[in-house]
């Protein structure tokens, strides 16, 4: 399973190739969240590879219909030109499997499915075996110290989600910008 699909085609393709490379076949792509930065490669994955697209409900809309994210950020008007950018303005893609409930099922796999509300309006984090994938509910050091505050749709559900991120017994944790850490 690819979780997030990345900035854009070219960011997609490195994830083929690395997935080529270690002898792995993608058979679904899980969207932990909508900004373009972790679905912009949605469209070309899922045209080359015919995996199907998977989204929590509300975050799904964005990934369909990706003005959305610049309408709402300025206002509803029509964003200014810095507002359409690869950064906020991905591909649209066909979300095929909505996100429910605290587990997904896809592929024979299991996934536990937390909310992480906050950073986007319904992101999500997933755990399988002894990782948690915490999407940006949980940042690098690096990404902390270069741009200081992180962007969020909501801060008190954002500190909501880093308590329950802290209440989770995984022993790796990888943040959606970062290195993996045993350490959060």
């Amino acid at each position: 399973m690819l979780i997030d699909a990345g900035q854009d085609r070219d960011q997609a393709k490195g994830l083929l190739r690395a997935c080529e490379a270690a002898g792995l076949t993608p058979r679904a792509t899980i969207n932990t969240h909508t900004h373009a930065d972790h679905f912009g490669g949605n469209e070309y994955l899922a045209r080359q590879t015919g995996t199907p697209i998977y989204a929590p409900p509300f975050e799904e809309a964005f990934i369909t219909y990706p003005h959305l994210e610049p309408l709402y950020l300025f206002s509803g008007a029509r964003p200014i030109p810095p507002l359409q950018t690869k950064w906020l303005l991905a591909k649209p893609s066909r979300v095929e499997q909505i996100i429910e409930g605290d587990t997904l099922e896809v592929e024979g796999l299991s996934f536990q499915v937390f909310p992480f509300a906050g950073h986007a309006h319904r992101q999500i984090g997933l755990g399988w075996g002894e990782v948690l994938y915490c999407a940006d509910a949980l940042l690098g050091t690096d990404v902390l110290a270069k741009y200081g505050l992180p962007y969020a749709t909501d801060f008190g559900a954002q500190i909501q989600s880093v308590k329950k991120l802290q209440d989770t017994e995984f022993k790796h944790y990888l943040p959606g910008h970062g290195p993996l850490t045993d350490d959060i």
